[in-house]
């Protein structure tokens, strides 16, 4: 028996954390896991490598593979799960419909998992939201704000619309990693916003990098690690960011998003972090790590406001007076938070003969 997921599963340190997750979970109760990716298959094999060496893991890469080697590599599976990550959105977020649509009329259940909804103004996009709410049997939203935009596309009130968390709260290594074993450095992650008109790339990603050198003087630290979240956006942008940190005495060590057990570890053992990307921040707090993130999304915002530390936002307009908070973040609710996760896991386990 097989289940699949499908998802911008490649180089992005926040997606191959949410499979990594599901992986870790799932494989105790299939004999065989399908992964239909949008990103770079080359990347995902090195990610999840721990994985496929002791596990029957497919990997199926949607940009070389046609419709029907997708119904193929599908058929006999469970269900078919987007898993995790802000899949409906105007900027090219389709929430993977097209796959959808087919798998539902192949019979196979269709779920989303702990996602996250950005903008929804156009047209397509709001016609995907009503379509994945026409044949998805679960919608499970990581957060209160997308959870009531989805709700609003249910308009035949089939009731398929729940309320969990990210799933990155869950992942297997939050319980295990020691935390606060280095305390040596500081772990920065950038965010490349070439492509947001409202945002100066330069100056912003400067400012942040400004931040956290200030906050290596605050904590008496001299070493940044560079996690470059996603190798395919960020790239240049760390790039400029470490020839700062250098020319500040700063030492530098880069960790790429997709090598996932170095880069969970360096999380765990930072005196700090600062990212402009959700998911380190996701796995700070996790951990209890203390972390400030860059509001350039509204998901960001949103993690902040869900887990009660507003106070670690970075504003735009704040840039210069943002003052880090070196307390330990809040672990009221972490457990909840899991056992609420699990509880939308549960629903994608084989039904019982």
């Amino acid at each position: 028996m097989k289940i699949s997921f499908i998802g911008y599963y490649g180089a992005n340190f926040g997606d191959v954390l949410m499979l990594d997750t599901l992986l870790e979970y799932f494989k105790n109760h299939y004999a065989k896991i399908v992964i239909f990716t949008y990103g770079d298959a080359d990347f995902l094999k090195i990610a999840i490598a721990h994985h496929i060496q002791s596990f029957d893991i497919e990997i199926v890469d949607l940009n070389a593979h046609g419709i029907r080697d997708f119904k193929d590599r599908l058929r006999g599976s469970v269900s078919l799960s987007w898993g995790g990550g802000t899949c409906f959105m105007d900027q090219n977020g389709t929430g993977g419909i097209k796959y959808m649509s087919i798998a539902r009329l192949m019979g196979v259940q269709v779920n989303y998992l702990g996602i996250g909804i950005d903008s929804y103004s156009k047209f397509k996009t709001k016609a995907y939201l009503f379509l994945a709410n026409m044949i998805s049997s679960n919608i499970f939203a990581r957060d209160g704000k997308s959870h009531e935009v989805s709700k609003k596309f249910d308009f035949f009130n089939r009731g398929s619309n729940k309320l969990i968390h990210d799933i990155a709260f869950k992942h297997q290594n939050s319980d295990k990693v020691q935390t606060g074993i280095e305390n040596k450095y500081v772990v920065y992650s950038c965010r490349d916003l070439s492509g947001y008109d409202q945002f100066d790339n330069k100056q912003i990603n400067q400012s942040l990098v400004w931040l956290t050198i200030k906050t290596c003087r605050e904590l008496g630290v001299s070493k940044v690690v560079n996690l470059v979240c996603d190798y395919e956006v960020d790239l240049e942008t760390a790039s400029l960011a470490e020839a700062l940190f250098l020319e500040s005495n700063i030492a530098v060590e880069t960790v790429l998003g997709h090598e996932i057990e170095a880069a969970v570890a360096k999380i765990s053992g930072a005196a700090y972090v600062v990212t402009a990307r959700l998911h380190p921040a996701v796995l700070a707090h996790t951990l209890s790590v203390p972390y400030s993130i860059f509001n350039y999304s509204d998901k960001n915002l949103k993690f902040t406001r869900e887990v009660g530390e507003i106070q670690r936002i970075i504003l735009p307009e704040g840039l210069s007076t943002h003052r880090p908070d070196f307390n330990v973040p809040a672990s009221e609710g972490l457990a909840g938070k899991a056992e609420v996760i699990e509880y939308a896991f549960k629903q994608l386990l084989p039904a019982k003969t």
